[in-house]
């Protein structure tokens, strides 16, 4: 299965404009606002990551903290760059596997 990013609303124009760049990595490119309603809960937002096996894209500092839960166990947020626009920073936030090395050393 080939993976996917998500953006979200809050930084579509920022993303609009490395789209090209995004599709070199990304199969498909879903939007928050489009292919997901845009005042759904953050917890729909991370489901559907886990669903179609989706990166997020947002400046959202504590969106990863709904990926729990989702029933997500472990994910890695990353500073991807920064909306020059609304001042603000980009994070990536990625699902990890549920099998990763750390989780079989804590069980």
């Amino acid at each position: 299965m080939s993976l996917n990013l998500l953006l979200d609303y809050n930084i579509l124009g920022w993303a609009e404009k490395r789209k090209d760049q995004f599709l070199k990595t990304y199969g498909r490119i879903l939007r928050v606002g489009t292919d997901i309603p845009r005042r759904n809960k953050d917890i729909h937002i991370a489901a559907m990551c886990k669903e179609e096996n989706c990166d997020l894209l947002t400046s959202d500092a504590k969106a990863y903290t709904h990926y729990f839960s989702a029933g997500i166990e472990l994910v890695q947020i990353t500073k991807f760059g920064w909306d020059e626009k609304n001042e603000a920073p980009v994070y990536l936030v990625r699902i990890l596997e549920r099998n990763c090395f750390l989780k079989a050393h804590f069980e």
